[in-house]
């Protein structure tokens, strides 16, 4: 029989040694692995428990719980450490009428599953790691341009005392040109143990309120100027805000002419994923969708240059 299995393994150059180490580890894996059944369990109960610790919204649960389903309809009795990145991805390419967002959002979530298994020690590797996410259109494949401290700080110390709380609340809250172009000094709070922006549901661009808490370095930046009623931009035209002028003179006297697109917004949003390590608290201060997270903003930021990033001051 020997002779035979020595036989067999001679076209992929193997020797009976290797084959019976193999199989070793598979039945290593095999018997220490939880079934994919199993995994769903305890994610579902973390979930559970992010929530009502605020660590995760009520929209992002429910988003889970509905990838987890799909996730246990197919692999359920599958050990997850034998499961393959790949295998999961090609279950995801094959579901019929699926848009390319959908699947990166449900593998990006799947992502997350893993991750969690990987810190609660249930798996020691991650799967993932050598696995790309489906190709998307343009919109999505664009990579985010966030500033490096360095640049931020300029472009700070550049603005005119007109539009300098428009610029550092893009820059450290993360609010879209238009959710800050309707902004009140209303619904900015400095003071309290937990300061924060309290972003009403019809400036918000998903029609949901939403509450972003003040870093320090945005309330260092804001206290000067602060007020308690009024758009953070005063200057008008015609009843509407008008700051382009001031805007320009401010990203060409820091030297970042052309201005690179949703720099502000991506600053923050690479910066603070990096500080967080969580796709959804980010994802929820940012107001858009953890799959665009885990989509877009994977470019690596270094520990080391979001502590700076974080302690720019005026």
């Amino acid at each position: 029989m020997a002779a035979e299995c020595i036989k067999m393994l001679a076209p992929y150059e193997k020797t009976l040694y290797d084959a019976t180490n193999f199989y070793r580890d598979y039945l290593e894996k095999t018997s220490s692995s939880i079934t994919v059944s199993k995994l769903c369990g305890i994610i579902g109960a973390e979930f559970e428990k992010r929530l009502s610790n605020r660590g995760a919204t009520l929209r992002h649960k429910r988003t889970m719980d509905s990838c987890l389903k799909k996730f246990e309809a197919r692999f359920g009795s599958s050990r997850i450490k034998t499961l393959s990145g790949t295998e999961i991805k090609e279950w995801l390419a094959a579901i019929p009428n699926i848009k390319v967002k959908t699947q990166n959002n449900l593998l990006g979530y799947i992502r997350n599953v893993y991750g969690i298994a990987l810190e609660k020690g249930l798996i020691n590797e991650d799967p993932f790691q050598h696995v790309k996410s489906f190709p998307q259109s343009e919109k999505f494949e664009k990579e985010p341009t966030p500033l490096t401290p360095e640049e931020a700080k300029r472009l700070l110390d550049a603005a005119e005392p007109e539009i300098l709380p428009f610029i550092a609340i893009g820059l450290f809250a993360g609010l879209r040109t238009a959710e800050r172009d309707e902004l009140n000094w209303r619904d900015i709070h400095l003071s309290g143990p937990e300061p924060e922006i309290d972003l009403e549901k019809k400036i918000s661009k998903t029609g949901r309120r939403r509450s972003v808490p003040i870093q320090p370095a945005l309330k260092a930046f804001l206290e000067p100027y602060a007020r308690t009623e009024g758009r953070i931009i005063p200057l008008t035209c015609n009843g509407k805000v008008s700051y382009q002028n001031a805007w320009e003179r401010a990203v060409k006297k820091a030297g970042l002419w052309p201005w690179p697109e949703n720099a502000l917004r991506d600053s923050f949003v690479s910066y603070r994923y990096k500080t967080t390590g969580s796709a959804e608290i980010t994802s929820q201060e940012a107001g858009h969708s953890v799959g665009i997270m885990f989509a877009k903003y994977q470019k690596k930021i270094t520990k080391e240059a979001a502590n700076k990033f974080w302690a720019i001051r005026s």
